[in-house]
């Protein structure tokens, strides 16, 4: 089951995303940056869909709309 997600903003070397309008948390933004094939100036205001693992962090990052590229 995917969880849609905003990228707020970067805090160093850190992406505050908000999963669902719930409550914001810290990803490493290389990872997300990495995962969908972006540069890191060009998270901010994304939407994606992530997965869940067992301990509630989200991972396998999938880009929904805004130009990545």
């Amino acid at each position: 089951m995917t969880t849609p997600a905003t990228i707020l903003r970067l805090v160093g070397d850190q992406a505050v995303v908000t999963p669902d309008g719930g409550t914001p948390e810290r990803y490493l933004a290389a990872d997300i940056a990495i995962a969908l094939g972006t540069s890191l100036d060009k998270l901010p205001g994304l939407q994606v869909t992530a997965r869940r693992d067992r301990h509630g962090r989200l991972y396998d990052w999938t880009k929904l709309t805004g130009d990545a590229r």
